[in-house]
């Protein structure tokens, strides 16, 4: 067997791809076969940038001495091939993708992500060949997400200082300006008075964040360190599932049908927030709740399950009703998933923002310039 070491990786090891296989993509669970014969199969592939060359011939598998989960697939592309297809790259870390392109790669082939279940191991916790700063992203993570639950959960006890303007005793000069953690703001005469309103709804918009699909990754690596990050070691080595307690992550797609209507509703505060006693006006809140408003839509939009919803679940557009709607709708949403964790940070701290601001003003400490 051909095996050479690649600095802070692995080991090369030449592998064998059956011939007969869909050209332009490898396809899920494809076997593929070491010198003595051992089957290795492959559960996950991107094969987005093979282009036009077929996979049959020879491959190489990067191994993770780390007993990493995922690897890399570099293959031989074939006679014919153009450089710029050989070198295509796609790689789940940029910074290792800028590294061993240039490094290993040359015009050998081209590096794909791939996932390997046969390479599940019993590396410790924490174990791991990368030089590079890995912690850095579970950390950043950890320290974001819990800023925000600290600020969220300290907000939606705070019980004071989410609306100010017409119809209120703060400000009524003003236009209606409602804070995005206490809307809709849910106030009746029955209720306890030390109860805060947020406590009635955050239960909505958290559970969709809960549940969603980038933030169950960011969490379980940030605080479970399962796993801790790509090619590191975790401390579980078997794996379960989302079962047992975890099958609550299954409402995302119910928690979703509500965060669309929660987008309705936020969307008529910013309406409101143009309603000054003269007429009509805009201010920075204004300007700070139709903000929080388009990156919220471009969170919930971007949703892998309405990717799903408008079209995933068909194999063939053509063959059912409104297909060409259908797959317009599952082409744009694609598009804005390829960005679902930028619209997810910037939205979560965009609505934080924006109760801040709201709060700010309400409580006089800030003033809300009147911009027309």
């Amino acid at each position: 067997m051909d095996r050479r070491t690649v600095p802070n990786l692995g080991v090369w090891v030449d592998l064998t791809i059956p011939h007969g296989r869909r050209r332009g993509k490898l396809l899920k669970d494809t076997p593929l076969y070491d010198a003595q014969g051992r089957a290795k199969v492959l559960t996950h592939a991107a094969g987005n940038c093979f282009g036009g060359f077929g996979l049959a011939g020879r491959a190489k598998l990067l191994l993770s001495r780390s007993v990493c989960d995922y690897c890399v697939l570099l293959v031989r592309g074939s006679a014919g091939a153009s450089p710029s297809r050989r070198r295509c790259i796609h790689l789940f870390d940029p910074a290792l993708t800028r590294r061993y392109s240039a490094e290993h790669l040359g015009a050998e082939g081209a590096l794909v992500a791939t996932h390997l279940v046969s390479q599940v191991g019993s590396a410790k916790l924490g174990a791991s060949q990368r030089d590079d700063a890995w912690w850095l992203g579970p950390l950043a993570t950890a320290l974001g997400l819990g800023a925000f639950v600290v600020y969220a959960t300290f907000r939606a006890l705070y019980n004071a200082g989410y609306e100010l303007g017409v119809g209120t005793a703060v400000l009524p000069d003003h236009a209606y300006l409602l804070s995005p953690f206490y809307s809709p703001l849910l106030a009746a005469p029955w209720l306890p008075a030390w109860l805060s309103p947020a406590v009635l709804i955050l239960w909505a918009p958290g559970g969709f964040r809960v549940t969603c699909y980038y933030y169950r990754k960011a969490y379980y690596r940030a605080y479970f360190l399962d796993p801790p990050a790509c090619a590191v070691g975790e401390a579980r080595h078997g794996y379960r599932g989302e079962t047992r307690l975890l099958l609550f992550q299954n409402a995302h797609r119910y928690f979703l049908y509500l965060a669309l209507v929660f987008l309705v509703i936020l969307s008529t505060d910013v309406v409101y927030s143009c309603r000054w006693p003269d007429g009509f006006g805009v201010s920075v809140g204004t300007l700070a709740l139709a903000l929080n408003v388009a990156l919220l839509t471009m969170y919930t939009f971007s949703c892998h399950s309405l990717r799903h919803l408008v079209g995933g679940n068909v194999d063939c557009f053509s063959c059912v009703a409104f297909g060409r709607t259908r797959h317009a709708l599952w082409t744009g949403v694609s598009r804005l998933n390829r960005r679902h964790m930028l619209w997810a940070w910037t939205s979560l701290f965009m609505v934080m923002a924006a109760d801040w601001y709201v709060w700010m003003v309400a409580s006089g400490r800030l003033t809300d310039p009147r911009i027309l």
